[in-house]
């Protein structure tokens, strides 16, 4: 099985979610127009990452803001996003198909430095692997790659 994936690489706009997804919405039609099938957002692009907002405010209802706009534009997404878990904010990247359902979801779970610490709480699983019918494939974050333990062959969990 071949995949196109299409990188946004792209500056957000802090605390402004409609303008952030908007942004993913025009590259995601593009993506797809190009005959991509999933386009994959930076970390943390549809709130913006060190904003002065509170991310506990914009959090509820992203989810689902994401599944629409994939579902509308025919394209998966992996957008990164916050997210609730025990009661606090972490750093995620969902996985969501191109007909709006949400495939993954992973919790950055190696925070690094004292801004991450301070914005968000650490996941607690490994990145799971949509059952694709293909190799198995996860998700993770730019510093959490940084951690053999997580990326090492032999750690992949089962598909899911």
């Amino acid at each position: 099985m071949t995949i196109t994936i299409a990188v946004l690489q792209e500056r957000s706009v802090p605390g402004d979610v409609s303008a952030n997804l908007a942004t993913v919405r025009t590259h995601a039609i593009h993506a797809r127009e190009q005959g991509a099938q999933l386009l994959i957002t930076p970390e943390m692009f549809v709130t913006g990452y060190n904003i002065d907002a509170d991310f506990d405010a914009l959090v509820d209802g992203i989810d689902s803001q994401v599944a629409q706009l994939a579902a509308d534009t025919g394209i998966a997404i992996a957008a990164g996003v916050p997210a609730r878990h025990r009661g606090a904010i972490a750093n995620a990247v969902i996985l969501v198909d191109a007909d709006g359902y949400e495939r993954a979801r992973y919790l950055k779970s190696h925070l690094f430095g004292d801004l991450d610490r301070g914005l968000f709480i650490p996941g607690d699983e490994l990145p799971r692997s949509p059952n694709s019918g293909a190799s198995p494939s996860g998700s993770s974050s730019v510093t959490t790659s940084s951690f053999p333990r997580q990326c090492g062959p032999r750690h992949w969990p089962e598909p899911i």
